[in-house]
Protein backbone atom coordinates (compact mmCIF):
# COMPACT_ATOMS: atom_id res chain seq x y z
CA UNK A 1 0.00 0.00 0.00
CA UNK A 2 2.76 1.90 0.98
CA UNK A 3 4.53 1.77 -2.44
CA UNK A 4 1.15 2.22 -4.10
CA UNK A 5 0.64 5.67 -2.57
CA UNK A 6 4.67 6.86 -3.06
CA UNK A 7 4.24 5.85 -7.03
CA UNK A 8 1.05 7.52 -7.08
CA UNK A 9 2.58 10.83 -5.83
CA UNK A 10 5.09 10.62 -8.20
CA UNK A 11 2.99 10.44 -11.26
CA UNK A 12 0.61 13.34 -9.50
CA UNK A 13 4.21 15.57 -9.34
CA UNK A 14 5.50 14.96 -12.99
CA UNK A 15 2.14 15.37 -13.61
CA UNK A 16 1.70 19.08 -12.48
CA UNK A 17 5.39 19.68 -13.66
CA UNK A 18 4.82 19.32 -17.23
CA UNK A 19 1.20 21.30 -17.03
CA UNK A 20 2.52 23.93 -15.35
CA UNK A 21 -1.03 23.46 -13.35
CA UNK A 22 -0.23 24.58 -9.61
CA UNK A 23 -2.44 23.46 -6.97
CA UNK A 24 -0.97 25.47 -4.10
CA UNK A 25 1.40 28.75 -3.45
CA UNK A 26 4.54 26.18 -2.26
CA UNK A 27 4.41 23.89 -5.69
CA UNK A 28 4.67 26.77 -7.76
CA UNK A 29 7.55 28.47 -5.57
CA UNK A 30 8.88 25.14 -5.36
CA UNK A 31 9.40 24.50 -8.80
CA UNK A 32 10.63 27.84 -9.26
CA UNK A 33 13.21 28.30 -7.25
CA UNK A 34 14.63 24.94 -8.68
CA UNK A 35 14.40 26.18 -12.03
CA UNK A 36 15.86 29.42 -10.98
CA UNK A 37 19.06 27.02 -9.16
CA UNK A 38 19.53 24.93 -12.49
CA UNK A 39 19.69 28.62 -14.05
CA UNK A 40 16.38 28.17 -16.37
CA UNK A 41 15.37 31.96 -15.94
CA UNK A 42 13.02 32.39 -18.09
CA UNK A 43 11.08 29.50 -16.90
CA UNK A 44 11.68 30.56 -13.14
CA UNK A 45 10.01 33.51 -13.89
CA UNK A 46 7.28 31.86 -15.18
CA UNK A 47 7.01 29.51 -12.09
CA UNK A 48 7.44 32.59 -9.54
CA UNK A 49 4.96 34.84 -10.86
CA UNK A 50 2.09 32.08 -10.96
CA UNK A 51 3.22 31.98 -6.85
CA UNK A 52 3.26 35.46 -6.38
CA UNK A 53 -0.33 35.59 -7.84
CA UNK A 54 -1.19 32.92 -5.01
CA UNK A 55 0.73 34.57 -2.37
CA UNK A 56 -1.65 35.52 0.64
CA UNK A 57 1.04 36.78 3.51
CA UNK A 58 3.56 39.55 2.96
CA UNK A 59 6.52 37.33 4.11
CA UNK A 60 5.49 35.10 0.60
CA UNK A 61 5.08 38.02 -1.33
CA UNK A 62 8.20 39.22 -0.38
CA UNK A 63 10.49 36.05 -0.87
CA UNK A 64 8.90 35.36 -4.12
CA UNK A 65 9.25 38.47 -5.55
CA UNK A 66 12.94 38.32 -4.34
CA UNK A 67 13.44 35.64 -6.37
CA UNK A 68 12.36 36.71 -9.33
CA UNK A 69 14.83 39.67 -9.36
CA UNK A 70 17.62 36.86 -9.00
CA UNK A 71 16.33 35.32 -12.01
CA UNK A 72 16.48 38.73 -14.22
CA UNK A 73 20.07 39.46 -12.55
CA UNK A 74 21.16 35.81 -13.40
CA UNK A 75 20.03 36.90 -17.53
CA UNK A 76 22.43 40.20 -16.21
CA UNK A 77 18.93 42.31 -17.31
CA UNK A 78 19.61 44.55 -14.13
CA UNK A 79 17.41 47.38 -14.68
CA UNK A 80 14.27 44.44 -14.26
CA UNK A 81 16.13 43.01 -11.28
CA UNK A 82 16.63 46.26 -9.73
CA UNK A 83 13.09 46.72 -10.12
CA UNK A 84 11.90 43.93 -8.33
CA UNK A 85 14.37 44.20 -5.57
CA UNK A 86 12.42 47.47 -4.84
CA UNK A 87 9.30 46.42 -4.81
CA UNK A 88 10.52 43.93 -1.57
CA UNK A 89 11.30 47.15 -0.20
CA UNK A 90 8.31 48.23 -0.52
CA UNK A 91 6.12 45.31 0.71
CA UNK A 92 5.05 46.25 4.51
CA UNK A 93 5.48 43.00 6.28
CA UNK A 94 8.40 41.54 4.20
CA UNK A 95 11.17 40.44 5.87
CA UNK A 96 13.93 41.98 7.04
CA UNK A 97 16.04 39.18 5.51
CA UNK A 98 15.10 40.01 2.28
CA UNK A 99 14.58 43.66 2.18
CA UNK A 100 18.93 43.28 3.13
CA UNK A 101 19.57 40.55 0.32
CA UNK A 102 17.26 43.27 -2.27
CA UNK A 103 19.43 45.98 -1.15
CA UNK A 104 22.90 44.15 -1.66
CA UNK A 105 21.62 42.53 -4.62
CA UNK A 106 20.91 45.80 -6.06
CA UNK A 107 24.58 47.55 -5.18
CA UNK A 108 25.50 44.65 -6.66
CA UNK A 109 23.86 45.34 -10.33
CA UNK A 110 25.35 48.25 -10.38
CA UNK A 111 28.55 46.51 -9.51
CA UNK A 112 27.84 43.85 -12.22
CA UNK A 113 26.61 46.72 -14.92
CA UNK A 114 30.15 48.95 -14.21
CA UNK A 115 28.01 52.10 -13.06
CA UNK A 116 31.02 52.43 -10.10
CA UNK A 117 29.20 55.66 -9.07
CA UNK A 118 26.18 54.13 -8.51
CA UNK A 119 26.94 51.05 -6.76
CA UNK A 120 29.52 52.85 -4.36
CA UNK A 121 26.31 54.97 -3.00
CA UNK A 122 24.59 51.65 -2.53
CA UNK A 123 27.01 50.25 -0.83
CA UNK A 124 27.49 53.12 1.25
CA UNK A 125 23.69 53.30 2.33
CA UNK A 126 23.75 49.78 3.81
CA UNK A 127 26.78 50.67 5.83
CA UNK A 128 24.96 53.46 6.99
CA UNK A 129 22.70 51.30 8.40
CA UNK A 130 22.33 50.50 12.18
CA UNK A 131 21.35 46.68 11.99
CA UNK A 132 24.40 45.53 9.80
CA UNK A 133 26.12 42.71 11.03
CA UNK A 134 29.40 42.72 11.24
CA UNK A 135 29.89 39.64 8.30
CA UNK A 136 27.40 41.85 6.22
CA UNK A 137 29.55 44.77 6.94
CA UNK A 138 32.74 42.67 6.01
CA UNK A 139 31.31 41.66 2.83
CA UNK A 140 30.40 45.16 1.40
CA UNK A 141 33.83 46.49 2.69
CA UNK A 142 34.98 44.23 0.02
CA UNK A 143 32.32 44.90 -2.89
CA UNK A 144 33.62 48.87 -2.11
CA UNK A 145 37.27 47.49 -2.40
CA UNK A 146 36.45 46.11 -5.69
CA UNK A 147 34.64 49.50 -7.13
CA UNK A 148 37.92 50.54 -5.93
CA UNK A 149 40.34 48.27 -7.84
CA UNK A 150 38.61 49.00 -10.73
CA UNK A 151 38.95 52.32 -10.79
CA UNK A 152 42.58 52.08 -10.36
CA UNK A 153 42.16 54.14 -6.93
CA UNK A 154 44.73 51.70 -4.91
CA UNK A 155 44.99 54.03 -2.58
CA UNK A 156 41.17 53.90 -1.21
CA UNK A 157 41.12 50.25 -1.85
CA UNK A 158 43.91 49.70 0.87
CA UNK A 159 42.03 52.21 2.91
CA UNK A 160 38.80 50.00 2.82
CA UNK A 161 40.83 46.41 3.32
CA UNK A 162 42.58 47.83 6.16
CA UNK A 163 39.01 48.79 7.78
CA UNK A 164 38.22 45.08 7.00
CA UNK A 165 41.56 43.90 8.72
CA UNK A 166 40.99 46.05 12.05
CA UNK A 167 37.59 45.02 12.70
CA UNK A 168 36.93 42.73 15.38
CA UNK A 169 34.32 40.24 14.54
CA UNK A 170 34.51 39.14 10.94
CA UNK A 171 36.44 35.75 10.12
CA UNK A 172 40.27 35.52 9.90
CA UNK A 173 39.22 34.32 5.95
CA UNK A 174 37.29 37.46 5.45
CA UNK A 175 40.92 39.28 7.07
CA UNK A 176 43.31 37.27 4.89
CA UNK A 177 41.84 37.86 1.56
CA UNK A 178 42.08 41.63 2.66
CA UNK A 179 45.80 41.10 3.39
CA UNK A 180 46.52 39.56 -0.16
CA UNK A 181 44.73 42.11 -1.78
CA UNK A 182 46.31 44.48 -0.19
CA UNK A 183 49.86 43.22 -1.22
CA UNK A 184 47.83 43.08 -4.58
CA UNK A 185 47.73 46.27 -4.56
CA UNK A 186 50.84 47.51 -3.57
CA UNK A 187 51.67 45.37 -6.64
CA UNK A 188 49.28 46.72 -9.27
CA UNK A 189 51.51 49.97 -8.45
CA UNK A 190 54.95 48.80 -8.62
CA UNK A 191 55.26 49.65 -5.38
CA UNK A 192 57.23 46.31 -4.87
CA UNK A 193 58.67 47.12 -1.59
CA UNK A 194 55.56 47.71 0.14
CA UNK A 195 53.43 44.62 -1.28
CA UNK A 196 56.81 42.33 0.58
CA UNK A 197 55.82 44.52 3.53
CA UNK A 198 52.47 43.69 2.90
CA UNK A 199 52.70 39.55 2.35
CA UNK A 200 54.98 39.45 5.09
CA UNK A 201 52.47 40.32 7.66
CA UNK A 202 49.96 37.63 6.34
CA UNK A 203 52.85 34.87 6.82
CA UNK A 204 53.11 36.68 10.88
CA UNK A 205 49.84 36.57 11.38
CA UNK A 206 48.82 33.73 13.77
CA UNK A 207 45.54 32.61 12.50
CA UNK A 208 46.92 32.81 8.80
CA UNK A 209 45.81 29.21 6.78
CA UNK A 210 47.99 27.28 4.16
CA UNK A 211 46.07 28.67 1.63
CA UNK A 212 46.67 31.99 2.54
CA UNK A 213 50.39 31.50 3.75
CA UNK A 214 51.18 29.63 0.37
CA UNK A 215 49.60 32.28 -1.95
CA UNK A 216 51.63 34.65 -0.07
CA UNK A 217 55.27 33.28 -0.40
CA UNK A 218 54.46 32.33 -4.49
CA UNK A 219 53.19 36.34 -4.74
CA UNK A 220 56.23 37.51 -3.24
CA UNK A 221 58.49 34.61 -5.34
CA UNK A 222 56.80 36.43 -8.24
CA UNK A 223 57.73 40.20 -7.20
CA UNK A 224 61.56 38.43 -6.62
CA UNK A 225 61.42 37.44 -10.02
CA UNK A 226 60.57 40.24 -11.30
CA UNK A 227 63.22 42.12 -10.18
CA UNK A 228 65.91 39.42 -11.36
CA UNK A 229 66.04 38.20 -7.37
CA UNK A 230 66.18 34.94 -8.53
CA UNK A 231 68.17 33.40 -5.27
CA UNK A 232 65.04 34.66 -3.17
CA UNK A 233 62.34 33.89 -5.78
CA UNK A 234 63.86 30.04 -5.60
CA UNK A 235 64.02 29.91 -2.00
CA UNK A 236 60.27 30.82 -2.10
CA UNK A 237 59.01 28.88 -4.91
CA UNK A 238 60.80 25.74 -2.91
CA UNK A 239 59.39 26.31 0.37
CA UNK A 240 56.04 26.03 -1.64
CA UNK A 241 56.90 22.58 -3.46
CA UNK A 242 58.45 21.51 -0.55
CA UNK A 243 55.13 21.35 1.19
CA UNK A 244 53.53 18.85 -1.31
CA UNK A 245 50.26 17.91 -0.20
CA UNK A 246 49.93 20.09 2.38
CA UNK A 247 50.09 22.61 0.26
CA UNK A 248 46.67 23.57 -2.36
CA UNK A 249 47.58 22.00 -5.55
CA UNK A 250 47.21 24.87 -8.24
CA UNK A 251 49.52 26.56 -6.18
CA UNK A 252 51.87 24.20 -6.19
CA UNK A 253 51.79 24.41 -9.85
CA UNK A 254 52.36 27.74 -10.34
CA UNK A 255 55.71 27.58 -7.87
CA UNK A 256 56.48 24.55 -10.32
CA UNK A 257 56.19 27.33 -13.29
CA UNK A 258 58.04 30.03 -11.89
CA UNK A 259 61.03 28.02 -10.89
CA UNK A 260 60.62 26.56 -13.96
CA UNK A 261 61.24 29.68 -15.60
CA UNK A 262 64.17 30.82 -13.51
CA UNK A 263 66.14 27.76 -14.50
CA UNK A 264 65.52 28.31 -17.82
CA UNK A 265 67.02 32.20 -17.51
CA UNK A 266 69.91 30.38 -15.81
CA UNK A 267 70.43 27.77 -18.35
CA UNK A 268 69.71 24.90 -15.99
CA UNK A 269 67.46 23.16 -18.94
CA UNK A 270 67.43 19.85 -17.78
CA UNK A 271 66.34 20.87 -13.85
CA UNK A 272 63.61 22.33 -15.78
CA UNK A 273 62.11 19.65 -18.04
CA UNK A 274 62.05 18.25 -14.42
CA UNK A 275 59.32 20.32 -12.97
CA UNK A 276 57.64 20.46 -15.88
CA UNK A 277 57.76 16.41 -15.77
CA UNK A 278 56.66 16.82 -12.28
CA UNK A 279 53.78 19.32 -12.86
CA UNK A 280 52.61 17.36 -15.70
CA UNK A 281 52.13 14.10 -13.71
CA UNK A 282 49.99 15.71 -11.34
CA UNK A 283 47.72 16.98 -13.98
CA UNK A 284 47.47 13.68 -15.33
CA UNK A 285 47.12 12.24 -11.78
CA UNK A 286 43.88 14.46 -11.78
CA UNK A 287 42.95 14.85 -15.07
CA UNK A 288 40.96 18.60 -14.19
CA UNK A 289 40.07 19.82 -17.33
CA UNK A 290 40.53 23.06 -15.84
CA UNK A 291 43.79 22.20 -15.39
CA UNK A 292 44.47 21.61 -19.14
CA UNK A 293 46.04 25.35 -20.23
CA UNK A 294 48.58 24.67 -17.35
CA UNK A 295 49.27 21.10 -18.79
CA UNK A 296 49.88 22.89 -22.52
CA UNK A 297 52.33 25.87 -20.59
CA UNK A 298 54.44 22.55 -19.08
CA UNK A 299 54.44 20.98 -22.36
CA UNK A 300 55.93 24.07 -24.22
CA UNK A 301 57.84 24.95 -21.52
CA UNK A 302 59.60 21.80 -22.25
CA UNK A 303 59.76 22.23 -26.10
CA UNK A 304 60.94 25.51 -25.24
CA UNK A 305 63.97 24.33 -23.18
CA UNK A 306 65.24 21.93 -26.09
CA UNK A 307 65.41 25.01 -28.29
CA UNK A 308 66.77 27.03 -26.09
CA UNK A 309 69.02 24.55 -24.89
CA UNK A 310 70.08 24.59 -29.06
CA UNK A 311 68.44 20.49 -29.33
CA UNK A 312 66.67 21.63 -32.42
CA UNK A 313 65.25 17.74 -33.14
CA UNK A 314 64.32 17.08 -29.63
CA UNK A 315 62.54 20.54 -29.74
CA UNK A 316 60.51 19.69 -32.83
CA UNK A 317 59.02 16.72 -31.56
CA UNK A 318 58.32 18.10 -28.46
CA UNK A 319 56.28 21.02 -30.46
CA UNK A 320 54.55 18.08 -32.57
CA UNK A 321 53.21 16.56 -29.09
CA UNK A 322 51.62 20.22 -28.19
CA UNK A 323 50.05 20.26 -31.66
CA UNK A 324 48.97 16.42 -31.28
CA UNK A 325 46.79 17.04 -27.95
CA UNK A 326 43.48 16.80 -28.21
CA UNK A 327 40.25 15.39 -26.25
CA UNK A 328 40.18 16.62 -22.47
CA UNK A 329 43.35 19.20 -23.16
CA UNK A 330 42.23 21.30 -26.08
CA UNK A 331 44.35 23.40 -27.56
CA UNK A 332 43.40 27.27 -28.22
CA UNK A 333 44.34 28.49 -31.90
CA UNK A 334 47.08 30.77 -30.81
CA UNK A 335 48.40 27.63 -29.17
CA UNK A 336 48.46 26.04 -32.34
CA UNK A 337 49.87 29.20 -33.88
CA UNK A 338 52.53 29.39 -31.58
CA UNK A 339 53.80 25.68 -31.69
CA UNK A 340 53.35 25.91 -35.66
CA UNK A 341 55.72 29.30 -35.65
CA UNK A 342 58.01 27.13 -34.67
CA UNK A 343 57.31 23.91 -36.86
CA UNK A 344 55.11 24.83 -39.55
CA UNK A 345 52.26 23.12 -40.27
CA UNK A 346 52.72 19.30 -39.13
CA UNK A 347 49.59 16.97 -40.97
CA UNK A 348 50.33 14.18 -38.73
CA UNK A 349 50.14 16.17 -35.72
CA UNK A 350 46.57 17.88 -36.76
CA UNK A 351 45.17 14.63 -37.72
CA UNK A 352 46.49 12.83 -33.95
CA UNK A 353 44.71 15.52 -32.70
CA UNK A 354 41.39 15.27 -34.37
CA UNK A 355 41.47 11.61 -33.60
CA UNK A 356 42.06 12.63 -29.93
CA UNK A 357 39.25 14.74 -30.03
CA UNK A 358 36.85 11.96 -31.04
CA UNK A 359 38.49 9.62 -29.16
CA UNK A 360 37.61 11.30 -25.93
CA UNK A 361 34.17 11.91 -27.25
CA UNK A 362 33.86 8.15 -27.09
CA UNK A 363 33.15 8.18 -31.11
CA UNK A 364 35.50 5.07 -31.40
CA UNK A 365 34.78 4.42 -35.28
CA UNK A 366 35.98 7.94 -36.10
CA UNK A 367 39.09 8.05 -34.04
CA UNK A 368 39.68 4.97 -35.42
CA UNK A 369 39.41 6.24 -38.88
CA UNK A 370 42.01 8.94 -38.30
CA UNK A 371 44.58 6.99 -36.43
CA UNK A 372 44.38 4.90 -39.55
CA UNK A 373 45.27 7.41 -41.83
CA UNK A 374 48.34 8.34 -39.58
CA UNK A 375 49.63 5.05 -40.26
CA UNK A 376 49.36 5.82 -44.02
CA UNK A 377 51.33 8.98 -44.15
CA UNK A 378 54.72 8.95 -45.33
CA UNK A 379 55.16 12.13 -43.75
CA UNK A 380 54.37 10.69 -40.29
CA UNK A 381 57.45 9.79 -38.57
CA UNK A 382 57.90 5.96 -36.45
CA UNK A 383 56.93 7.98 -33.37
CA UNK A 384 53.57 9.12 -34.28
CA UNK A 385 53.10 5.88 -35.95
CA UNK A 386 53.53 3.94 -32.37
CA UNK A 387 51.18 6.10 -31.05
CA UNK A 388 48.67 6.11 -34.01
CA UNK A 389 48.73 1.59 -33.00
CA UNK A 390 48.51 2.19 -29.73
CA UNK A 391 45.64 4.24 -29.95
CA UNK A 392 44.31 1.96 -32.47
CA UNK A 393 44.55 -0.94 -29.31
CA UNK A 394 43.10 0.99 -27.05
CA UNK A 395 39.98 1.63 -28.55
CA UNK A 396 39.68 -2.59 -29.53
CA UNK A 397 40.22 -2.72 -25.57
CA UNK A 398 37.04 -0.22 -24.92
CA UNK A 399 35.08 -1.99 -26.95
CA UNK A 400 35.92 -5.46 -25.29
CA UNK A 401 37.38 -6.60 -28.66
CA UNK A 402 40.52 -8.21 -26.39
CA UNK A 403 42.65 -10.22 -29.23
CA UNK A 404 42.23 -7.21 -31.34
CA UNK A 405 43.84 -5.38 -28.68
CA UNK A 406 45.95 -7.71 -27.67
CA UNK A 407 47.30 -7.69 -31.28
CA UNK A 408 47.50 -4.20 -31.33
CA UNK A 409 49.35 -3.88 -28.34
CA UNK A 410 52.42 -6.37 -29.62
CA UNK A 411 52.70 -4.31 -32.82
CA UNK A 412 53.71 -1.43 -30.38
CA UNK A 413 56.14 -3.56 -28.51
CA UNK A 414 57.79 -4.82 -31.59
CA UNK A 415 58.04 -1.32 -33.63
CA UNK A 416 61.97 -1.49 -34.64
CA UNK A 417 63.27 2.16 -33.98
CA UNK A 418 66.06 3.58 -32.04
CA UNK A 419 66.01 4.38 -28.38
CA UNK A 420 63.34 7.19 -27.71
CA UNK A 421 62.00 8.40 -24.42
CA UNK A 422 58.56 8.65 -25.94
CA UNK A 423 58.46 5.42 -27.95
CA UNK A 424 60.30 3.75 -24.98
CA UNK A 425 56.78 4.82 -23.25
CA UNK A 426 54.45 3.74 -25.43
CA UNK A 427 55.88 0.10 -25.68
CA UNK A 428 55.87 0.58 -21.29
CA UNK A 429 51.84 1.41 -21.36
CA UNK A 430 51.29 -1.05 -24.25
CA UNK A 431 52.98 -4.29 -21.93
CA UNK A 432 50.94 -2.90 -18.70
CA UNK A 433 47.46 -2.56 -21.20
CA UNK A 434 48.47 -6.42 -22.11
CA UNK A 435 48.57 -7.80 -18.52
CA UNK A 436 45.60 -5.81 -17.70
CA UNK A 437 43.66 -7.81 -20.22
CA UNK A 438 44.97 -11.12 -19.07
CA UNK A 439 43.72 -9.67 -15.34
CA UNK A 440 40.26 -8.68 -17.25
CA UNK A 441 39.76 -11.90 -18.46
CA UNK A 442 41.19 -13.92 -14.84
CA UNK A 443 43.81 -15.56 -16.65
CA UNK A 444 46.23 -14.44 -13.79
CA UNK A 445 49.18 -16.16 -14.02
CA UNK A 446 50.35 -15.10 -17.39
CA UNK A 447 49.00 -11.83 -16.06
CA UNK A 448 51.52 -11.98 -13.36
CA UNK A 449 54.26 -12.77 -16.27
CA UNK A 450 53.24 -10.04 -18.17
CA UNK A 451 53.39 -7.47 -15.26
CA UNK A 452 57.06 -9.14 -14.48
CA UNK A 453 58.08 -8.02 -17.88
CA UNK A 454 57.42 -4.49 -17.31
CA UNK A 455 60.15 -4.41 -14.70
CA UNK A 456 62.92 -5.55 -16.78
CA UNK A 457 61.79 -2.43 -19.40
CA UNK A 458 64.15 0.19 -20.00
CA UNK A 459 61.98 3.13 -19.12
CA UNK A 460 60.26 1.42 -15.63
CA UNK A 461 60.72 4.53 -13.24
CA UNK A 462 60.81 3.56 -9.94
CA UNK A 463 57.00 4.63 -8.75
CA UNK A 464 55.97 2.37 -11.95
CA UNK A 465 58.22 -0.50 -10.35
CA UNK A 466 56.73 0.08 -6.81
CA UNK A 467 53.09 -0.25 -8.72
CA UNK A 468 53.99 -3.09 -10.99
CA UNK A 469 55.08 -4.88 -7.85
CA UNK A 470 52.05 -4.21 -5.78
CA UNK A 471 49.86 -5.45 -8.86
CA UNK A 472 51.52 -8.66 -8.73
CA UNK A 473 51.38 -9.33 -5.01
CA UNK A 474 47.40 -8.75 -5.40
CA UNK A 475 46.89 -10.44 -8.69
CA UNK A 476 44.01 -12.33 -6.66
CA UNK A 477 42.30 -9.37 -5.30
Amino acid sequence: MKNIIIVFSLILLCFNLFSQQFRTYKQAYQYGTYKLQQKLYQEARKDLLEALNMAETDEDKSLTTLNIGHAYFGEADYENAREMYAKVLEIEKGASRDKMEAQIKTAESYLMGKNYPEALTSFEKILAKKNITPLTEADILARISQIYLAEKNYSKQRETLERIIGMDEPLPVNKLRAMLQTGDSFTAEKKYDEAIAAFNRILETEYVSTHARVDALIKMGQIYNTGKNYPEAVNLYKQVIAMGKDAPEWLVMRALLGLAGIYRIQEQFSQARDLYYRLIEIIDTTEYVYYSHTKLTAMCGIADSYREEGNDMQAHEEYEKVLETGGMYQLSESQIKEAESRIGKNEPAETVRTAENYYYKRKFSAAREEYNKVLDMEQANIRQKTYAQLRIADICSVEGKYPDARTGYEKVLNAKTASSAAINSYKLEAQKKIANIYRAEGNFETAKTEYAKILKMESVTPSMAEEIEQRIDSIYW
